[in-house]
């Protein structure tokens, strides 16, 4: 229970809520032609034709690669919380600047390469944030139950 509680809620709220920011605004439902940078909007072009695809992923990433580092550092949540965001950050800043410059148009310019990444990289981050931000508190609550179980035991 305390797996699927891990797996479930870290990936469906932030997931929901980039969903809801997408069906509220219309900007990326005007995109035509081949895409040669990275936006906010580009993203949501992305999700809002693909995200039925876009979740089983999230959650088999959540499965494969997020709980058995999460479980592996069992220094206590702040400590698995601190290492997890250090991995997953630094594989999406990898992955934005290659995704990033794989579209690249370089008749754009540095900048356009570079607002690319961020936009990517933000995107990303905000998700990691929020996974880990909710891998912890449902950490510390499982901690706290069981150590109210303890002690009702103890008595």
């Amino acid at each position: 229970m305390k797996t699927l509680l891990k797996l479930l809620i870290p990936t469906l709220v932030p997931y929901l809520i980039f969903a809801r920011y997408t069906k509220l605004d219309d900007s990326h439902r005007h995109i035509t032609g081949q895409l040669t940078e990275i936006s906010l909007t580009s993203l949501m072009y992305y999700f809002w034709q693909l995200g039925v695809i876009l979740y089983p992923i999230l959650f088999l990433t959540q499965y494969v690669v997020v709980l058995p580092i999460w479980k592996r550092i069992n220094r206590g949540p702040l400590r698995a919380a601190a290492y997890s965001l250090l991995w997953v950050l630094s594989a999406s800043l990898l992955l934005s600047v290659g995704v990033s410059y794989a579209i690249w148009d370089t008749a754009l310019g540095n900048d356009s390469l570079y607002r690319s990444i961020g936009a990517l990289f933000g995107v990303q981050g905000m998700y990691w944030l929020i996974n880990i931000a909710l891998l912890f508190i449902i950490d510390l609550i499982i901690q706290r139950k069981a150590k109210r179980d303890k002690e009702k035991e103890e008595e």
